[in-house]
């Protein structure tokens, strides 16, 4: 249990690369770990990969998990589970089978279906397949996690679930597949009262916003993100908002005083003064 403590510690400090060998050095040292408690291990290994950026260490991790987990017993297990920057990532390997991760697993056993790791699961797989630019494979592992999160009630799951999913959207540029996921984040957090949530939620349904010419909209959704950045003494997010605020009454100016001119929802950057 020392190198999962102090594992712990490392990840709690963001030193992601410390966090990593701790971790793989206590699945080394502990062979008869529960299963749930070698799977809790595994996917704390496997975020430790992914927020250290090494996204394809991070799905071999998950591929282990889901096989092992809450993925156990499915009915297509097979292909790859590498990302395309890793050595062999579109071969089949034949050490051991591996979960489909361009196809959903469907598990035969409906408790399964019913696991929290499972949403932990499908919310890290979709992050690292976003973040590698296989957006088809982050909305469809996202989907998963989300529909997971409503089978157990798991609130503050499933609006990381939306929330993950409205950025991928967003990043397509699919605006309102965006709004749609984004706006159910935001309708649980302020059910919850999380502030912190609601700034972030409506700070990027805000920038959707402006980049639709929905002027009255996107002001509403940055004033709102700067109130909250301000009861809660965020003021990075203060300072961001208020720079979002004035770019985008700048740029809605022509549109307004009628003078007609484009509005600004090809400029590659943001109304903060940075690419969407």
């Amino acid at each position: 249990m020392q190198h999962e403590a102090v594992g712990d510690l490392y990840f709690a400090a963001d030193n992601f690369g410390a966090a990593v060998e701790s971790y793989a050095a206590a699945l080394r040292a502990v062979v008869d770990r529960t299963p749930a408690d070698r799977l809790s291990l595994m996917l704390r290994l496997a975020r430790a990969y992914f927020l250290r950026a090494d996204y394809g260490a991070s799905l071999d991790v998950l591929a282990e998990c889901a096989l092992s987990g809450p993925y156990a017993g499915s009915v297509r297990v097979h292909g790859a589970s590498g990302g395309p920057d890793r050595p062999g990532a579109d071969r089949a390997r034949t050490v051991r089978p591996r979960p489909p991760l361009r196809a959903l697993c469907v598990p035969r056993v409906e408790e399964r279906r019913r696991s929290p790791e499972r949403g932990e699961i499908g919310v890290t797989l979709g992050l690292c397949y976003a973040r590698l630019g296989r957006n088809s494979d982050a909305i469809e592992w996202l989907q998963d996690a989300a529909a997971t999160y409503r089978r157990i009630d798991d609130p503050d799951g499933l609006v990381t679930a939306l929330n993950n999913l409205g950025l991928v959207y967003k990043n397509l540029r699919e605006w309102r597949e965006a709004t749609r996921f984004l706006e159910q984040a935001l309708k649980i957090d302020e059910r919850a009262g999380l502030y912190s949530r609601m700034r972030a939620h409506h700070n990027n349904l805000g920038l959707i916003r402006y980049y639709l010419g929905q002027w009255d909209l996107a002001e509403e959704d940055f004033r709102r993100s700067l109130q909250i950045a301000r009861d809660t003494g965020h003021r990075q997010g203060e300072a961001a908002t208020l720079m979002a605020l004035g770019r985008s009454a700048e740029a809605s100016a022509p549109a307004r005083s009628g003078r007609g001119e484009l509005p600004p929802r090809n400029d590659p950057r943001g109304p903060g003064g940075r690419r969407a």
